[in-house]
């Protein structure tokens, strides 16, 4: 949830990259000049982790650059280290000797210690009177983080999820004994799943996931996204506030506010509008999350300049609880459908309008993550900007892709009623009447609640008259 980026060099000097790798716990120089970073929420599946790296150049003990990502544009400079997967709530680095760590878990008192000397790391976690020791090899732990670069790659740049299934699949062959990475690795096996359109499998791998680490909070949501596409929304919430309650966060946040932000999304789906808004008073949570939500929900609800009023301040404001993409799809999103539905203010918002084109334009072309969310409404702007002939094809191939992935993607499905009525708008302007009755008909049918719903049932009528 959180948007910021992180490199390192692997060994082979092949620079490894982490898209929202979370919050930074502590940075700092050990006693024989390694570079120490404890992290939690990152990209394996909301685990913590720990990265020992040694560099090969002096700094004087402090940090060589200000920001992260400028590590890896250094040509002198060598990383060499291993991640260690750590509990998902780990805090307190205490180094306790040469290679040896030591940890505090928050969420349940556990004490965390871990060994990396020689060819095997140690990882000993003691609960209460027990310990519980896990003997890894580093050379087994190389090879997957080889593999998980290659599923990266397959699965965010290449798009081919049969090739990173294989890739996920050689992984989970390689002896794991740290059940934090095991948990993980079955976790990205269930996404891969997911978007190979398994829901069972992919129900059933998030599931083991669960039984080799009971609070891997990320198959937590999955399992409970998985009801919500099946359309089971009591059931989804059931899972998400009680069964799992043990797993801590949902989505990345606190349990309070992320399961809120479930529910709330699940009420906007099934046209509680009330509920939803009963939601965000009761939530204790910074305003700028508060405003985010409300303007989502007036989104919902058809009220667009209200919504714009509520979002844009978020800008200059803190807003960590959403990806950056997340909320500029949310603002964009909202000045595009006041720019379609009530052209007469244009004038007036000529700069917002602008902004939203370079919104969904700058998502489309550099955001793995979101890309697809701007397909459309990018495909919208190129059309009113004179590429009409790629604007048609681009728009519909995503429009027939979208309702695929829809039914396996929850942020798909929830967003379908909004990317369906632009399609419509998009092909109407383009003439194209029988592809526009068919954007407004999903509209309809994705979420019936919606005021785009009224929006699209009018413009079908009309549609229908005048041809």
């Amino acid at each position: 949830m959180y948007p910021t980026r992180f490199f390192l060099f692997s060994d082979n000097m092949k620079p490894l990259e982490f898209e929202n790798p979370g919050i930074f716990e502590d940075v700092r120089f050990s006693q024989d000049g390694k570079l120490l970073i404890l992290a939690r929420q990152n990209i394996f599946s909301h685990t913590s982790y720990f990265i020992p790296y040694k560099i090969e150049k002096r700094y004087n003990r402090h940090l060589p650059f200000l920001t992260f990502p400028q590590l890896s544009n250094t040509k002198d400079t060598v990383f060499k280290g291993y991640i260690y997967h750590l509990p998902g709530h780990v805090i307190k680095m205490k180094e306790i000797g040469p290679n040896k760590y030591s940890f505090e878990d928050s969420h349940n008192g556990n004490d965390i210690l871990l060994e990396i000397g020689g060819k095997y790391s140690l990882l000993t976690v003691i609960r209460g009177n027990k310990r519980f020791v896990y003997r890894d090899s580093k050379e087994n732990l190389k090879r997957i983080f080889f593999i998980m670069d290659k599923f990266y790659y397959e699965m965010l740049v290449a798009g081919d999820y049969e090739n990173a299934y294989k890739n996920i699949k050689e992984a989970l062959r390689i002896k794991i004994n740290n059940p934090y990475l095991k948990s993980a690795i079955l976790y990205l096996k269930g996404v891969v799943e997911l978007n190979l359109g398994k829901i069972k499998d992919a129900e059933k791998t998030f599931k083991n996931s669960l039984s080799v680490y009971s609070e891997n909070s990320d198959s937590v949501q999955k399992i409970c996204e998985i009801e919500f596409l099946r359309g089971n929304f009591k059931k989804a919430l059931y899972l998400s506030e009680i069964v799992y309650k043990n797993a801590g966060d949902f989505w990345g946040l606190t349990h309070e506010i992320g399961t809120s932000l479930f529910s709330f999304f699940i009420n906007l789906q099934t046209g509680n509008f009330l509920k939803a808004r009963e939601i965000i008073n009761d939530l204790r949570a910074a305003k700028c999350h508060k405003d985010i939500m409300k303007g989502i929900l007036l989104l919902f609800e058809g009220s667009y300049k209200n919504s714009i009023n509520l979002l844009l301040p978020c800008l200059e404001n803190n807003h960590s609880s959403f990806r950056l993409g997340e909320y500029r799809l949310f603002l964009s999103r909202t000045i595009l459908l006041n720019h379609i539905l009530y052209p007469e203010e244009d004038d007036k918002n000529k700069e917002l309008i602008k902004l939203a084109k370079f919104y969904f334009e700058d998502i489309y072309n550099h955001s793995h993550y979101d890309r697809d969310f701007a397909k459309i409404s990018h495909s919208y702007f190129l059309l009113e900007y004179g590429d009409r002939k790629i604007a048609i094809s681009f728009a519909k191939n995503s429009f027939n892709k979208l309702l695929k992935e829809s039914k396996v993607d929850f942020g798909k499905r929830l967003w379908l009623f909004y990317d369906s009525f632009i399609y419509g708008k998009l092909m109407e302007k383009a003439k194209n009447i029988k592809e526009a009755v068919r954007g407004y008909k999903t509209c309809i049918k994705a979420n019936p609640y919606s005021s785009l719903a009224r929006e699209a049932q009018q413009r079908i009528k009309e549609l229908k008259k005048n041809f």
